[in-house]
């Protein structure tokens, strides 16, 4: 199974006085020209059915109600009974269904082997390209609440605007790196940050008939504040988890005849890492706030792209002797299609400090954003995968 990773970076870097870089904003114009005899506007080609695959079988009601067990871990599906379904299965025949008690994640496999009884089927993986005729695009929104989805490319994040600060997810990224006496209350012996980082998320496949073709991206808005403080000298490199938030599992309908269950579970992850040393003490803060969308194709091959708009609206700095240091706060996306790892995204909001009591200036800020993202793929297509 192959892994695609794309990486991306954005930053500034600053001196003693601060620079603000807006949020850049797009504008479509359309122009018209002098007389023209009017033209009738040629019809739009009927979108192209979705239709399941000659032996793709999504389990009816019944037979899903006889399910006794399924472990994902060795493909064994067992049911407690025979069904008319059941009897019409084969080796090679694909199953469908959404998720359940008997099915958390759901279950999208291949037939490999069938117990004599007909009621233990021994699945294999297979793929969205093997069960599916046809093309879809799919967004999905991801809130603490759950999901909201769309088949016809609607667009759920609105653009960040004083008139829409209002995010899904509100990251807390506080965390004491270093307590020297072990009490908490006193801060002259510790090294602690703390922060937010507030996104809203949405996730667009692109399931594309030729070639075969695939699109994936993650798209976000995305606000971080992060402040560090030491009243301490250090040195260390460490990384925390601070917060894990797993999303409820939803089961998507694909349009097609009998519709075709798509299952997807996600988790929000939060970290905060340091890195470096420092002498004497030291404080920084950094707000940052970006949209972005950060995708990854494949079309003959595979390509990754990203659009980035970001602005840094406020950072401080005091270093009391010489530093080189790098904080950032970190969150994860990772997503799963029925029991298979999925698309993931990592978000990271990070500033550098480089101090030196004897330079003028005296200490220089980096700070910027990250992106690593992409898919195991081998859910969408066994071919791509095994390229």
């Amino acid at each position: 199974m192959k892994n695609l990773d794309s990486f991306f970076e954005k930053g500034k870097s600053f001196g003693k006085h601060a620079i603000l870089v807006g949020l850049s904003s797009f504008l479509l114009a359309s122009g018209c020209g002098g007389d023209k005899k009017p033209t009738t506007p040629e019809p739009e080609p009927p979108k192209e059915e979705l239709n399941l695959t000659s032996d793709t079988h999504v389990l009816n009601p019944t037979t899903a109600s006889k399910i006794l067990s399924y472990d994902q871990t060795t493909g064994a599906l067992v049911f407690e009974e025979q069904t008319p379904q059941t009897d019409s299965l084969k080796v090679g025949s694909r199953i469908n269904y959404g998720h359940g008690n008997k099915l958390p994640k759901g279950i999208l496999a291949k037939i490999k082997t069938i117990s004599p009884d007909k009621k233990t089927f021994y699945t294999e993986s297979t793929s969205l390209e093997e069960c599916i005729d046809g093309e879809f695009e799919l967004t999905i929104k991801r809130t603490p609440q759950g999901y909201l989805y769309s088949f016809e490319g609607e667009n759920f994040l609105k653009p960040l605007s004083p008139e829409n600060p209002q995010f899904d997810f509100n990251i807390p990224l506080d965390y004491t790196f270093r307590d020297i006496d072990g009490d908490f209350n006193t801060k002259d012996d510790q090294t602690w940050v703390e922060g937010n980082f507030n996104f809203n998320s949405q996730l667009k496949i692109k399931f594309i008939k030729e070639g075969p073709g695939l699109v994936v991206e993650e798209q976000a808005n995305e606000s971080v504040k992060i402040d560090f403080h030491s009243n301490i000298s250090a040195s260390f490199t460490e990384e925390i988890k601070v917060v894990e938030i797993p999303l409820p599992t939803i089961t998507i309908p694909i349009p097609t005849p009998i519709p075709f269950y798509l299952v997807i579970t996600s988790d929000i992850l939060g970290f905060v890492g340091a890195e470096g040393n420092f002498s004497g003490g030291l404080e920084t803060n950094v707000t940052q706030t970006s949209s972005l969308i950060a995708g990854f194709k494949y079309e003959k091959g595979w390509s990754k792209y990203h659009t980035f708009n970001n602005s840094f609206p406020d950072f401080t700095v005091n270093a009391f002797a010489n530093a080189y240091f790098e904080i950032y706060g970190k969150v994860g996306i990772e997503s799963e299609l029925y029991s298979s790892a999925g698309p993931y995204a990592y978000l990271t909001c990070f500033s550098k400090l480089d101090a030196d009591a004897s330079r003028d200036p005296l200490w220089k800020l980096s700070a910027g954003f990250e992106v690593t993202g992409g898919a195991k793929v081998e859910i969408f297509s066994l071919k791509i995968a095994r390229l």
